[in-house]
Parts: structure tokens; C-alpha cells; sequence
């Protein structure tokens, strides 16, 4: 029974660190994962890891498609300061 409740508190952790993560990007004008997914062309999270041939349930293909997103957020980041760069110049 106290394997459970440890269980238990963890989710409620991490499901509030996943709450001040989302609220903290969207703040911040960092798109969230899922509109990263959503912006690549992708449904969701497995049709997105299934193109890159990893799978949902293996924790190391999940921490793979977490830094491919990263990259992909870091390439988007930088074509949104190129465009207001450039947009100013006008």
C-alpha cells in the first residue's frame, strides 16, 4: 500500500510540474509541445515518434523525440528573431 501512495504523489508532482511548464511557455511565447507536434504536421505525440521509428514505450525513443522536438523548437525559435529582425528593418 505505500508503494501506492509514493505512486500517487509523484503523478500529482509531475503533473503540476507539467502544469507550471505549460503556463510558464505559453508566457514566454514558447510554443508547447503539442503545437510543436501539431506544426510539424504530426496528430500527435506516437504518429510523430512513429515517423522518426520510435516507439511510445520505450523510454529512450520518448526522451529521443523529446530532443528532437527541442531542436525543432530551438530552429522555430530562431526563424521567429530572424522575422521580427527583419520585419523592423522596414
Amino acid at each position: 500500500m505505500p508503494s501506492n501512495t509514493s505512486n500517487t504523489n509523484k503523478q500529482s508532482t509531475s503533473t503540476s510540474n507539467s502544469s507550471t511548464k505549460a503556463s510558464s511557455n505559453s508566457s514566454s511565447g514558447e510554443k508547447s509541445q503539442n503545437q510543436m507536434i501539431k506544426d510539424a504536421g504530426f496528430s500527435n505525440m506516437n504518429s510523430f515518434m512513429q515517423s522518426y521509428n520510435l516507439k511510445m514505450h520505450d523510454d529512450d525513443d520518448l526522451q529521443e523525440a523529446k530532443a528532437i522536438l527541442d531542436g525543432l523548437r530551438k530552429i522555430d525559435e530562431a526563424g521567429r528573431k530572424y522575422q521580427a529582425t527583419d520585419s523592423e528593418s522596414f
